[in-house]
This record gives C-alpha cells, structure tokens and sequence, in this order.
C-alpha cells in the first residue's frame, strides 16, 4: 500500500511537471507574438 501511494505521488509530479512545462512553453509563445 505504500508502494502504491509513492507510485501514486510520482505520478502527480510528473503531471505537475509537465503542466510547468506547458505553461513555460506559453509564456514564451507569448513573449513572441509581444515582439511581433
């Protein structure tokens, strides 16, 4: 069971993760269309 909710939690930080990435990759299509 606490192998399960270990496995669980990497999970979420791999979502969490990859949502800041997401939202890196926002702000710099916007820092772009600022420039244009």
């Amino acid at each position: 069971n606490c192998k399960l909710e270990s496995a669980n939690w990497k999970v979420q930080i791999g979502k969490c993760k990859l949502k800041i990435a997401n939202w890196k990759v926002q702000i710099e299509n916007c820092k772009l269309e600022n420039a244009n």
